[in-house]
């Protein structure tokens, strides 16, 4: 592969974040991870190991070690973190969902892991995810959440408030999935960030999940405009976990309908000043995906298992340097 003909050059000269998530466990084993991941991206996020379960397995005991790793790495490679997750309704460690607390003791337990983990990693993670898939698939609140349970759906804002407190200068996210098109999700979300910054409550971003399968013809044009409402609220916007699983069986058919998907997502950011663009993994040998959909889709990602770049590499390749 040429030098200058990598995601990292193309999204460099668009002044552009390019980004990964990875594993810690990976980088430490397989070299063809390391140089893949380290030529290919300018960004980076942690696939776990930044989140509650992995970092506070008990309370009051911080583990950063294998996410100070992970930074490390960055930070070897002139690459930016994305802080992935605050607050999330999965990977809690036991102790945070089922101790019974009560609102206040709620409170506090989210103001104290916001704080450690800030103060960790202070400087040195750009953005926080600070609270990840708060709303329901139809619209309103996941009200199963543990955090809605306990404190109710001001949770959120006081997230954001304790995460600012914490760190006046870091990024602070509100990330989700089911927004990439217009409808009913994208429209509450909307509706909470407007109400934030009415508020005064602190948010400087969006994330974009964009999970989808090839299936999932996207109209650029209205996908655009969808972004660019929240962009026209003053806010950034990345798309933060991009994957694209093809159904079983796979033919080379589907593999171009991925290519050509996979640059009109890419051209949907373009069009709305997206300012990350981050794949929920690199190579199909580590995907989520077939695990997650029980072996019905494969291949999501752009490089194979044998870490060779896929048609999906030069379309997304193509749409940066175009």
């Amino acid at each position: 592969m040429i030098a200058d003909q990598t995601l990292r050059m193309a999204a460099d000269r668009r002044n552009l974040l390019v980004g990964a998530a990875c594993s810690p466990h990976l980088i430490a084993r397989e070299p063809e991870y390391v140089q893949t991941l380290a030529r290919e991206f300018n960004c980076l996020v942690a696939e776990n190991c930044m989140k509650a379960a992995y970092v506070q397995p008990e309370r009051g005991r911080f583990d950063f070690g294998p996410a100070d790793r992970l930074v490390a790495f960055a930070e070897e490679n002139r690459m930016r973190v994305r802080g992935h997750t605050l607050v999330w309704h999965n990977q809690m460690p036991e102790w945070m969902k089922t101790a019974g607390f009560s609102r206040e003791e709620a409170l506090g337990v989210m103001r104290d892991h916001i704080r450690g983990v800030l103060a960790h990693f202070k400087g040195r993670v750009f953005c926080w995810d600070v609270v990840n898939e708060a709303l329901a698939d139809g619209g309103g609140w996941r009200t199963k959440s543990p955090w809605f349970q306990m404190i109710g759906p001001d949770y959120v804002e006081a997230a954001f408030r304790f995460a600012r407190e914490a760190d006046p200068d870091v990024l602070l996210f509100y990330n989700d999935y089911g927004m990439d098109q217009p409808g009913s999700k994208a429209d509450e979300c909307y509706r909470m960030v407007r109400d934030f910054l009415d508020k005064g409550v602190p948010i400087d971003g969006v994330g974009f999940q964009y999970h989808l399968g090839v299936e999932n013809h996207l109209d650029r044009s209205a996908c655009a405009a969808n972004v660019r409402r929240f962009r026209e609220l003053g806010l950034a916007v990345h798309f933060t976990e991009m994957d694209m699983g093809i159904r079983k069986p796979i033919t080379d058919e589907l593999r171009s309908q991925q290519a050509s998907e996979y640059a009109n997502r890419v051209g949907i950011a373009l069009d709305a000043g997206v300012s990350a663009l981050v794949f929920w993994g690199f190579t199909d040998k580590y995907s989520w995906v077939p695990s997650f959909t029980k072996g019905e889709y494969d291949e999501p990602l752009l490089f194979d298992s044998s870490y060779r770049p896929k048609p999906a590499w030069k379309a997304v390749f193509d749409a940066l340097a175009s």
